[in-house]
């Protein structure tokens, strides 16, 4: 037997007492989503993230509503054929550009990928080119010759680069002109002196990687050798980085890029180390300098940031990374 409420509403009322409810519960839920959107309130109504289509999500984010359409109503769910308006369909990048994210230059990055790798490759022909006038000639070349070549090639490797690898003017930052290359940028308190580092350069690390080498080519007895070209290798990205940090003032990517010098540093002196250990131990005070350097230049761009807008990385800007022999 049905109870008493049930008997005193009839069927048609029911129906209609039904309608009300839904409508009412409706009503409150739509009025509590106020700011979320007509496209989230409907996810909540329908209950399924399969009736909220992707570009509807998406104009909540750009704050485009959308259109509605002509003739939709009344065949389907209103709220599901919203159509996305033009500014619906730009891209995440696009959104990713309009709050202030800067992007990515991977031209200066290949063009130091292949910088490095043009200037290992010269450095290498130029070598098998003395191994062969050497072995023709029949001279013998004396320690001294050696020493001397590679001790300018510390200082001067770069002249086997195709990118710009000037170095700081160390008479205009004595003077205080930002374009020495030393005053355009606020140093941490801890920096040694500008002139630290020419002597250190010069007097200290040029000198021990021009004897370690003398002791590789004595145990090898040619100069195009393996061992002999990862000290080159650690010349090469030296150089690059220098462009990088001196040239293009490239603050950010300055980072990443000294940790990577550092890395071939140490692989250079384990390599020398693998043939003749003094070798090695001749080179392991460059990367204890390095090791510096790095702190340094990672504390330059955490001062010089304070803003928050000089990524570790290079990217599009005004600054342009190109060849010498290039026509720009």
């Amino acid at each position: 037997m049905r109870p008493d409420w049930q008997r005193r509403v009839r069927p048609g009322r029911r129906a209609a007492l039904s309608s009300g409810v839904l409508a009412v519960l409706s009503a409150v839920a739509l009025s509590g989503t106020r700011g979320v959107g007509p496209q989230s309130a409907a996810f909540l109504l329908c209950g399924s993230p399969g009736r909220t289509s992707t570009s509807s999500r998406l104009d909540d984010v750009t704050g485009d509503r959308g259109t509605w359409e002509q003739g939709d109503v009344g065949r389907t769910n209103p709220l599901r054929q919203l159509r996305p308006g033009g500014r619906a369909r730009r891209s995440l990048t696009t959104l990713a550009a309009t709050d202030g994210e800067k992007q990515l230059d991977t031209d200066a990055v290949v063009k130091y990928v292949a910088a490095a790798s043009i200037q290992i490759l010269a450095i290498a022909a130029f070598f098998a080119a003395l191994d062969t006038a050497v072995a023709s000639s029949g001279v013998q070349v004396p320690d001294w010759g050696v020493f001397l070549l590679f001790f300018g090639l510390s200082i001067r490797s770069r002249i086997f680069s195709p990118l710009d690898n000037a170095r700081p003017d160390i008479n205009k930052a004595m003077n205080g002109e930002a374009s020495g290359g030393f005053n355009d940028r606020v140093m941490p308190s801890w920096t040694p002196p500008g002139i630290t580092f020419p002597i250190m350069w010069i007097l200290i690390v040029a000198p021990l990687r021009a004897a370690s080498s003398v002791l590789i080519w004595q145990q090898v007895g040619h100069f195009c050798d393996i061992t002999l070209l990862a000290l080159m290798l650690h010349l090469a990205v030296g150089d690059t980085w220098n462009t990088v940090n001196n040239v293009e003032k490239r603050l950010g990517a300055a980072v990443p890029g000294v940790l990577c010098v550092w890395a071939s540093a140490v692989f250079a002196a384990f390599s020398y180390y693998q043939v003749v250990p003094q070798a090695g131990q001749l080179l392991a005070p460059t990367c204890v300098w390095l090791t510096v350097a790095a702190a340094l230049v990672a504390d330059t761009w955490r001062v010089n940031n304070s803003s928050g807008d000089e990524p570790l990385y290079p990217y599009l800007g005004d600054t342009r990374t190109k060849f010498w022999f290039s026509a720009e």
